[in-house]
């Protein structure tokens, strides 16, 4: 029967297929080796190298006790460069990218007290002998550096450059007790090696004591708390003076006693200096403050309690998360998540009792940012779906554009395509109104396209994708990313991608001002859809690719998916019943006129129904619960002025000013009016073609009976209105 010694024995190899040293398998996915065996795998020197940056390159190992030969592959996670000056030095970590063999195991690691005089067992592969040896010897005490001096007496093999990354297996304490490092070579008749301990290897990479089997034998209880200690700042990833900082930081956590004071700590939380592993907690708290800050933003009791408690639901998975962990600082954390949670939940609760008491209607309704998966107002368009998922399955791969114009839901959409598609198709959906066109090369823009990548996928379907970092992306930022995109494909199985870029235009302005290169980035999209067919591309955008001449040259065939008014059921539904049990009631003559002066757009819709909510809030209980139709009318004055900032965008972003002048002019002939072609070419007799044609392709207006007319009746007041003033 094999001991865990040989099940862990690693291979590594150069680019050459030559094996260069040994490593072994310490937990399921981690190996361990030495620094320069990483640099002969290379097939490069340390001089060459910029240490504080991990090598992007393969490292190919198989398990020559097991399955020689069937090469696997890993990266480099973690390293330790040659440094004499450093009490430890010389040790790498890797990451398996496949699955070991079946009957491999992670070796038994021991940390031990006294090793002098113990036997030990190696394996390595000296110069000639490229399926291995064994060597044998007698371990002696620890030098200055801490490293352990061994030595092999009598006939056999002696130790060399090929048992560098070696596990040293002690025969009496049946574990392995170090890593191989170095030879004696000053002395030829000296034959003696030396051994990184496994209390090193423990400090070197603290994450070894969580995922490693690790024994400790001999040492008193005051050691191990010593090592345990140690680790714990380690594991932390602090270096000892950040470790005052972070307990700065849990004690101002611990001081939110309401969610006054838990909406403003992110203020003051330093969480920009801190590194290691308990930064993402720290990051998580403070966005969950700046998420708080935001949910009480909200105009709505109703929108302030959703909000809410989807954030106590984070925090009880983050304490779900915190029991499961055995990181030291899990257990500083746990009880402030959970008060936290405790303050958010007693909170939705007076809400809940205060909008009772004043028999107050809840408004659901949100206007002027998209709809996320979250919230239950999203109605329809799953007739849109269908077509988006129709034309996934075509074998051509068409790119797709979701055209519409602004407001009329197609953000709201990406963001619930992950609960209206199939689950074998994961939506990757990047806004790139965001942090990706703001960046300033294509090193940025690429990081924060992956990231969001990574960040969906966990989301929406609980793929868990290898992080891109800026510093991977930095030499060669579009081979790099596209080499990433391999791994995520890996990752993905038989899953299909959909990747949406919302918002392409911010692209092509960024494009136009010179921050990225169109044949890089256009071309690195074609490709995209021509090589993978695992990605299918999605643009959504308020313009069609005809009005973007060198996006039309590189995407071909797009096949566009137009998104415009809700269906007159889809309406009536987020107008009677956005949510189960909404106490408001309508009139048919009120529900009529809404259908009439909003033409089931999908903003306009939320946004009067949500002043019509509060003008019957106004109201007394006892005629509080029906709109009338004098209660829309009069909810339309408030309406214009809220949603003031779409119809300005209208009349500054959409149209130029001889559009302008054209739509003031049919404004003024009143609700419904039809204004002939004739009547329009004598009030302007130039370009007239050219203009109209720009207002029915931004659906201002329509053509009706040889003549023009707005298309919503809101609209049309809103420029009436402006013509007055």
């Amino acid at each position: 029967m094999k001991t865990t010694l040989e099940t862990s024995i690693v291979g590594i190899y150069d680019l050459g297929s030559d094996i260069v040293g040994v490593g072994f398998l310490v937990s399921k996915r981690y190996v361990f080796t030495t620094f320069n065996v990483i640099m002969s795998a290379l097939g490069i020197v340390p001089e060459m190298i910029n240490a504080e940056n991990l090598p992007e390159q393969p490292i190919y190992i198989d398990f020559p006790l097991l399955r020689p030969k069937k090469r696997i592959i890993a990266r480099v996670v973690f390293w330790l460069p040659v440094d004499a000056d450093q009490d430890i030095e010389d040790i790498a970590v890797l990451k398996l990218e496949n699955s070991p063999p079946d009957k491999a195991r992670p070796v038994r690691l021991v940390v031990a007290e006294d090793l002098w005089g113990h036997r030990f067992l190696s394996f390595g592969f000296p110069r000639g002998h490229d399926h291995g040896v064994w060597l044998s010897g007698v371990m002696k005490g620890a030098q200055a550096k801490g490293w352990v001096q061994m030595e092999t007496p009598g006939a056999g093999y002696d130790f060399e450059p090929g048992f560098s990354g070696a596990p040293i297996w002690d025969v009496k304490l049946n574990g392995v007790t170090g890593m191989c490092v170095g030879a004696e070579h000053r002395r030829s008749d000296v034959k003696a090696g030396f051994m990184i301990p496994t209390t090193q290897l423990i400090k070197a990479w603290p994450t070894l004591a969580k995922e490693g089997n690790v024994h400790y034998v001999g040492l008193r209880q005051l050691q191990k708390q010593l090592i345990g200690f140690f680790v714990w700042i380690r594991q932390l990833g602090l270096p000892r003076h950040q470790v005052k900082q972070l307990e700065q930081d849990a004690q101002q956590l611990e001081n939110c006693t309401d969610v006054q004071s838990i909406r403003h700590t992110h203020r003051s939380l330093i969480t920009s200096e801190l590194e290691g592993s308990a930064s993402p907690l720290l990051h998580s708290l403070s966005r969950i403050s700046q998420d708080v800050n935001a949910a009480l933003n909200q105009e709505s009791s109703y929108n302030q309690r959703l909000a809410l408690t989807g954030i106590a639901d984070r925090l009880n998975g983050l304490s779900l998360e915190l029991n499961r962990s055995s990181d030291r600082y899990a257990k500083r954390f746990r009880p402030i998540v959970n008060s936290w949670r405790e303050i958010l939940t007693n909170h939705v609760r007076e809400l809940a009792k205060t909008a009772e008491l004043h028999q107050e209607i809840d408004s659901p309704y949100i206007i002027g940012v998209p709809l996320t998966e979250q919230q239950a107002i999203f109605i329809g368009r799953t007739d849109i779906t269908a077509q988006i998922e129709q034309l996934l399955l075509d074998q051509r791969r068409p790119p797709l554009l979701l055209y519409g114009q602004r407001r009329m839901g197609k953000t709201s959409l990406l963001y619930n395509l992950g609960r209206l598609l199939p689950n074998t198709i994961v939506p990757l959906f990047v806004d790139l109104q965001g942090p990706a066109t703001r960046a300033t090369d294509h090193a940025g823009l690429l990081y924060n396209i992956a990231r969001k990548m990574v960040d969906l996928a966990k989301r929406q379907r609980g793929i868990t994708l290898l992080p891109l970092t800026r510093d991977a992306l930095k030499a060669d930022p579009f081979t790099r990313f596209d080499e990433w995109l391999d791994d995520v494909e890996l990752a993905l199985e038989k899953n299909t991608v959909l990747f949406a870029l919302d918002e392409f235009e911010a692209l092509d302005r960024a494009i136009a001002k010179g921050r990225f290169e169109e044949e890089d980035v256009l071309g690195m999209l074609r490709n995209l859809i021509q090589h993978r067919p695992r990605f299918k591309v999605l643009l959504a955008g308020s313009h069609t690719l005809e009005e973007f001449q060198r996006w039309a040259s590189y995407l071909i065939n797009v096949q566009v998916i137009h998104i415009s008014y809700l269906k007159q059921a889809e309406a009536r539904q987020l107008i009677e019943q956005p949510v189960k049990d909404f106490a408001l009631r309508y009139e048919p003559e009120a529900l009529q006129r809404v259908l009439e002066l909003t033409r089931c757009h999908p903003f306009l819709v939320q946004l009067l129904c949500a002043e019509i909510v509060a003008l019957k809030n106004e109201q007394t209980p006892t005629v509080r619960r029906l709109a009338k139709l004098s209660d829309v009318e009069a909810a339309i004055p408030e309406a214009l002025e809220r949603g003031s900032l779409f119809f300005a965008d209208i009349e500054t972003n959409q149209v130029d000013a001889a559009g302008l002048e054209v739509l003031c002019f049919l404004a003024a002939e009143g609700e419904g009016s039809i204004v002939s072609r004739e009547a329009l070419s004598c009030k302007f007799p130039n370009e007239l073609d050219s203009t109209l044609n720009l207002l029915l392709r931004r659906e201002l207006i329509e053509k009706e009976d040889e003549g023009y007319r707005f298309q919503v009746e809101l609209i049309r007041r809103w420029f009436a209105l402006a013509q007055k003033t």
